[in-house]
């Protein structure tokens, strides 16, 4: 009867809405330990999550709802993977965020998606592959069809009538 609706436990607290529209979050036991009073709200992952308060700006917090930044150019976060969360601009560009709300990438056109590997990024801007090394820095605008495997000064990549070939970084082909 508290609440109006409640999402499924993450890190081991629910987001939970009452009558009043605002959101907070509820521990197993069902006791309020983060208070209503969010406009909207993710849930936790890696111990974090986004919240977005009453002047529509949204924050990093932590499970015990210690606030970790609060942004003024975010218009969507997603939530944590890996380290990393992909976060819109309001200027409708994405950028990269660590575990402290820190940004650590460029902020590109087109889409950011994650890759196996917890540091590289997939970049997808009107249907060409770029990439994007958080550790390393190394960026590869989108110019490629399809990346295979990333090198120090070069890529593998797919080309659709020739198949795998090798490229710099500026996309002109080369045979090793």
């Amino acid at each position: 009867d508290r609440f109006i609706l409640a999402r499924d436990f993450s890190c081991g607290l629910a987001c939970v809405l009452d009558s009043t529209g605002y959101w907070g979050y509820i521990n197993l036991e069902g006791k309020i330990v983060i208070p209503l009073e969010y406009t909207r709200v993710q849930e936790f992952h890696e111990n974090r999550a986004f919240v977005c308060d009453k002047n529509d700006n949204w924050r990093l917090i932590s499970t015990n709802g210690t606030i970790i930044k609060t942004f003024d150019n975010i218009s969507f976060p997603f939530p944590f993977k890996k380290g990393y969360s992909i976060a819109r601009t309001n200027a409708d560009k994405f950028v990269i965020l660590d575990l402290n709300g820190n940004e650590v990438s460029l902020h590109f056109d087109g889409s950011v998606s994650h890759t196996d590997k917890s540091n590289e990024f997939e970049i997808n801007h009107n249907g060409l592959i770029g990439y994007y090394n958080v550790t390393t820095k190394l960026y590869i605008e989108p110019r490629f069809e399809k990346i295979l495997e990333v090198y120090k000064d070069y890529v593998k990549i797919d080309v659709q009538t020739i198949g795998e070939v090798f490229a710099d970084f500026t996309g002109r082909a080369f045979i090793d």
